[in-house]
């Protein structure tokens, strides 16, 4: 009697024991996998480089190269394509800088990169002072333009010019501009590109966006409203000149075509 309740006690704590191991365990996995550094690939072609340490750049092996966060690629003479785990993609052109942060934040300090993005997952892209996202529900600071929940993936770009300048491109879905305030500035629907001053007083330029995203179609500024009106008036007043002089010299045969009515 005594050997059976003695064994019969052991095989409950070993029960026990199991299940709290099992349940540490399961536990110690979840916890693994939040702190998992890894999120994402990249391939790469030419010369690329990424930050050991501090100012320390070494070259990345082109055929396969880990992603993880605090991760900052430079390419010099290379292009680099990444994967992330979320399934987004990203390719680098020469020239660039791109540092991964957590929670899906970028942040392209150099450089042009395009952007595909699942409808699924919500990247922000930090460029300068401003940030660009994929838009859901969202209404911009100005004009409260609007843009239903998106259902595809979103196809983009973003190119910083030599002063500073940076221009967003949309070829596919919406992007929602953000300032240093995480404040909506701007909304881009499909097939439209915004170029964002380098200084705060600057103005921005929205225009259509060319069918292939590449630095040289970014869009350029027209002349200004008054630059228009005076080309317009010269060119008015230089021909009611030549109306003049053609009147003028028409031997007083009266041939002339009056300027007025």
């Amino acid at each position: 009697m005594k050997k059976g309740f003695i064994h019969k006690a052991l095989i409950y704590v070993l029960c026990v024991s199991l299940f709290l191991l099992m349940s540490g365990f399961h536990q110690w996995t979840a916890e693994a996998k939040k702190v998992d550094p890894f999120i994402g690939r990249m391939v790469s072609r030419g010369e690329v480089k990424f930050e050991e340490k501090e100012n320390v750049w070494r070259n990345v092996e082109p055929s396969y190269f880990p992603i993880v966060k605090e991760t900052k690629i430079r390419t010099e003479k290379g292009f680099a394509l990444i994967t992330l785990t979320n399934k987004s993609q990203i390719e680098m052109d020469q020239n660039g800088i791109l540092s991964f942060g957590p929670n899906d934040r970028l942040s392209l300090m150099k450089g042009h990169l395009r952007f595909r993005i699942p409808s699924t997952v919500g990247i922000e892209i930090k460029v300068g002072r401003f940030s660009v996202t994929r838009s859901g529900t969202r209404q911009a600071a100005k004009g409260m333009t609007s843009f239903p929940p998106q259902t595809g993936e979103t196809i983009g770009s973003i190119f910083i010019h030599a002063d500073g300048q940076v221009t967003v491109k949309s070829m596919q879905g919406a992007l929602t501009i953000l300032d240093q305030d995480h404040l909506v500035l701007a909304a881009l629907s499909s097939k439209e590109s915004l170029t964002l001053p380098s200084t705060p007083s600057g103005g921005i330029q929205v225009a259509q966006a060319d069918d292939e995203v590449t630095p040289e179609k970014v869009p350029k500024k027209g002349l200004s409203t008054w630059t228009w009106v005076g080309i317009i008036g010269g060119v008015a007043l230089i021909g009611g000149v030549v109306a003049v002089a053609s009147g003028g010299g028409g031997g007083g045969g009266g041939g002339g075509v009056p300027i007025c009515p």
